[in-house]
């Protein structure tokens, strides 16, 4: 099985994976998960081809808008920054960006 990600805006496939299915026994229907990762950003076209033998059998496709307003997993949690105190200026985290490395960010993070 075949899954690939095209983006909607530029037609490009973004990723592609393959997965090799079980073998299935006469008339029955098998789930199989499959994970693709793309970019927060736009929508894509997510196409599923089957191959029995190499050769293509079944294939179907889902359009999925917006995912740029999903929120990952990492960023569900009840962590939030508090103020000192009424009329205060400063936060009681102080925060800088220590460094910006492979689309990674890591931060200085220190109490007042």
């Amino acid at each position: 099985m075949l899954v690939r990600a095209v983006h909607l805006d530029s037609g490009l496939v973004e990723t592609t994976t393959e997965t090799r299915m079980p073998t299935i026994e006469g008339e029955q229907e098998t789930s199989v998960t499959q994970n693709v990762s793309v970019e927060r950003r736009g929508g894509y076209r997510i196409e599923t081809i089957v191959f029995r033998d190499g050769e293509r059998v079944a294939e179907g496709g889902k359009e999925v808008r917006g995912v740029g307003t999903l929120r990952p997993a990492y960023a569900r949690t009840d962590v939030a920054f508090h103020w000192q105190g009424e009329g205060s200026e400063f936060p009681s985290i102080e925060y800088a960006i220590a460094d910006v490395t492979n689309n990674r960010t890591t931060l200085d993070v220190s109490t007042i």
